[in-house]
């Protein structure tokens, strides 16, 4: 083959642009949110939602990165002794035309159309084009293809590609596992009797209504010198509509809340120790079961109260189980992917 000048192909700008939404999502997941959560400022900040966030996003975006980007060929370069070709997450590499031994090219589907893709094999590499990525796709084909020969698709993948997923997987699996543990330790016995209950009064600095997408899910109450909790009265622990609340208690006046005992000693006058589900499962919250103000309003709720068991350890367990399952699966399938060997 000889060549007048180098020639430089690059992927389209969109998929560069998807790819890096990829990177920018997993780096919010592995540090920014995490990082946000612990500089929150809270005394306590809320871990109830970390796990299945790093599990699932992580994971969901982790994946998306190393089957969908990781085989994805960025650029490649022709010129007159060779190529040199970057994938994704590699460095480039030169190789001479001679070093493509076979090719296969299959139709793939996505949700807009259909593509073909070019896999290229060579002793110590692979990499692969197609041809909604690479405008040039055709000439790409027919230049780097002329010494090789077609033949059956096969999966390969090089020590360095199997090393990435091994450590991947294997961060997974600790997450998965750290969660299972955190679940347990987290854990609050509640018990079978309900929990007593407290009237609990303080000056009352601001009421105002929790909605979730419009729907109305209860009231919450600040108190003057504890403004490190928001207190909370759900409608479903009242046989009648609380959103009258909203109306006729006064801020900047004494209000009496029923609470749980254990949050008035843990939480407010701290006469007894925090658990670990106590500090780590929205401990900024306190859920309400009665208010009273004046002669005007006397409401409390006719249901039984019981103790927060912050989780549900074997729930916790059977789902990510099956997550360290499903990763125990992906090792096995990396290990059955054909080894190409790199010289050293």
């Amino acid at each position: 083959m000889v060549y007048q000048q180098k020639s430089v192909f690059i992927m389209s700008r969109t998929r560069i642009l998807w790819q890096t939404l990829g990177f920018l999502l997993l780096f919010l997941s592995l540090f920014v949110i995490p990082a946000g959560i612990a500089l929150s400022g809270a005394r306590y900040p809320d871990l109830s939602v970390l796990p299945i966030f790093w599990v699932l996003g992580i994971g969901f975006v982790g994946a998306i990165v190393l089957l969908e980007m990781k085989p994805q060929t960025v650029s490649i370069e022709l010129s007159e002794t060779g190529f040199t070709v970057k994938k994704w997450g590699s460095r480039a590499t030169h190789y001479p035309y001679s070093a493509i031994t076979s090719y296969n090219e299959r139709r793939q589907f996505d949700r807009a159309s259909a593509f073909d893709e070019l896999t290229l094999y060579m002793p110590t590499n692979w990499f692969m084009l197609r041809s909604n990525v690479f405008r040039d796709y055709p000439y790409l084909k027919a230049q780097l293809t002329q010494d090789a020969r077609p033949v059956p698709y096969r999966r390969v993948i090089t020590q360095t590609e199997r090393m990435q997923f091994r450590w991947f997987l294997s961060g997974m699996a600790l997450l998965i596992i750290t969660s299972i543990v955190f679940g347990f330790v987290a854990h609050n016995p509640s018990g079978k009797n309900p929990a007593p209950l407290g009237p609990f009064t303080a000056l009352l600095d601001e009421v105002r209504a929790v909605e979730a997408k419009s729907n109305f899910k209860g009231v919450s109450f600040r108190l003057n010198r504890w403004s490190d909790h928001w207190f909370y009265a759900s409608r479903q622990d009242f046989d009648q509509d609380i959103r009258f609340l909203l109306r006729y208690i006064r801020p900047n006046r004494p209000v009496t809340l029923l609470l749980r005992e254990s949050d008035i000693q843990k939480k407010l006058l701290e006469t007894e120790p925090l658990t670990v589900g106590d500090k780590y499962f929205d401990y900024k919250r306190i859920e309400v079961f009665g208010i009273r103000q004046g002669n005007d309003i006397n409401l409390s709720t006719t249901q039984p109260v019981y103790e927060p068991t912050r989780t549900r350890p074997y729930r916790w367990l059977l789902f990510y189980g099956m997550l360290l399952v499903l990763c125990g699966t992906c090792w096995v399938w990396t290990e059955q992917q054909q080894l190409l060997i790199q010289a050293s």
